[in-house]
């Protein structure tokens, strides 16, 4: 692992990027004492059509000349990707609304970060016509413009090793940005691979394995999964078959849907369970969006606590600092004005079936996540691998962190042979985000990953450190 470079902690020594836009570059931050640990850049990639998206740079901690350059992206559709700057592996994490603090297992301890807020409607992104209207294809073209722009601004890092990265809808934006990428004759940097948290694979998979998930996590009774799974087995539009799975939805409706062993945080302003604006029953029966759930059917994002980083970002000197004040829009988590129309037919394993012959592929899952739970992840890269006749190379093998009692089991592997590289992880204890939850084991796989190092134990590809 790397550590953090002692500009970072003390101050910046110099600037890695000195011919970056100058209209971008940010010189302090509301909240922190002091000089940023590394170089930041916020500003609008116009990328046409009266659009404009607001993205942040954050240069990595050390070795920013030739460290790779990584694109996240958050999921809803609709949510903000500054929720994974500032609440999940940003290099400065809100603690409150007047204070961050410095977070040891950043991101950028291993990469240059780029996070862009999109479609336009999402955070400070905007459109200057109001006329919002997205989905799937339009956004992934419209990310695959926006990184044009940010390089446009940055040319110097096309050079450096590319990976795209998201979470929950990120499962759609990822591989249809990435495949935007692979067929683009003109894109004029080093795309490299693609990392996936907590993913949708395909509507139809996450009802399937929704109830088998409650089974495994102790929230159904072996009587009750055995008399759903062989009367919905038999017939699965059945009015029988509904009955049993709205007794089950009922019974857990107080979940966190995002980490079933995981309390609830309910803002001030929610309802109580039950009520209209926390309806865990609605999320249940309506085609569930996994973050949040249903956000156009106007009810909070439920168990997420961005109270703080709310109030944060939405303080004049903030939005001045970050230059986002020419938007119109007041930051919000999540969004509903984008009027994205979802396809409910998607599927990503056709295009993992692509991408695998071209990229390096990681897919990792929180174990406790019932919005987009690891099982329905695990079945659809089985599926690509069968499709693709490709040889695993280690099936569910426990991959290792060291923590300071000694090696602990992170959670489980299995690898398939590509021309790249292709795994599918599970992150054992972490819920639907990965990195704000479990952050040491995230950077432990975000940095092997991007090291090409193994997954399994940090060693070299060849290298066993350890085996249990």
């Amino acid at each position: 692992m790397r550590v953090v470079r002692a500009a970072g902690l003390f101050g910046l020594a110099y600037a890695a990027y000195p011919n970056g836009p100058a209209a971008d570059r940010i010189d302090s931050l509301p909240g922190w004492e002091g000089d940023l640990p590394s170089e930041w850049f916020s500003g609008f990639l116009d990328i046409g059509d009266t659009k404009q998206l607001h993205y942040v740079f954050t240069a990595a901690d050390t070795n920013p000349e030739t460290a790779p350059v990584t694109l996240w992206l958050n999921g809803g559709p609709g949510c903000s990707s500054l929720d994974g700057l500032f609440y999940e592996h940003g290099q400065l994490l809100v603690k409150d609304e007047n204070t961050l603090v410095r977070n040891p297992y950043a991101f950028t301890t291993v990469s240059n970060m780029i996070y862009i807020e999109a479609p336009a409607g999402v955070g400070f992104s905007y459109r200057s016509d109001g006329k919002y209207k997205s989905d799937d294809a339009q956004t992934a073209i419209d990310n695959l413009a926006g990184l044009h722009a940010f390089f446009a601004k940055f040319p110097e890092l096309k050079t450096h090793d590319f990976y795209v990265s998201g979470e929950s809808y990120g499962g759609v934006y990822v591989p249809t940005l990435s495949q935007a990428i692979l067929h683009d004759k003109t894109v004029d940097w080093n795309m490299k691979g693609l990392l996936v948290g907590n993913g949708v694979m395909s509507w139809d998979r996450i009802q399937k394995f929704h109830y088998p998930f409650l089974w495994e996590h102790g929230a159904m009774s072996n009587s009750q999964y055995a008399e759903l799974d062989k009367t919905c087995s038999a017939g699965p539009d059945s009015e029988e078959c509904q009955k049993l799975q709205n007794v089950v939805d009922e019974q857990t409706q107080g979940l966190n849907l995002y980490d079933i062993y995981r309390d609830c945080f309910v803002t001030p302003s929610a309802a109580t369970l039950g009520d209209k604006d926390f309806d865990f029953q609605m999320l249940r029966t309506g085609e569930r969006a996994p973050h949040p759930a249903l956000v156009s059917a106007g009810v909070n994002v439920p168990c997420i606590d961005s109270v703080a980083g709310t109030a944060w970002l939405n303080k004049a000197e903030v939005k001045k600092a970050i230059h986002v004040d020419v938007s119109p829009n007041d930051w919000a988590i999540c969004t509903s004005i984008t009027n994205y129309d979802r396809n409910m037919e998607y599927s990503a394993v056709p295009i993992y079936e692509e991408l695998v012959h071209h990229y390096r592929v990681l897919i990792y899952h929180g174990d406790t996540d019932m919005a987009c739970d690891y099982l329905q992840g695990q079945d659809a890269i089985a599926e690509v691998a069968r499709n693709q006749k490709l040889e695993t190379i280690d099936e569910w093998k426990p991959w290792m962190i060291k923590d300071a009692v000694g090696p602990q089991v992170a959670g489980f592997i299995t690898t398939y042979k590509t021309e790249q590289e292709f795994h599918f992880i599970t992150v054992k204890g972490a819920g639907h985000m990965t990195p704000q939850w479990k952050p040491e084991a995230s950077v432990a796989f975000f940095e092997r990953f991007l090291n090409h190092k193994s997954i399994k134990d940090g060693g070299s590809e060849h290298e066993e450190v350890f085996v249990l």
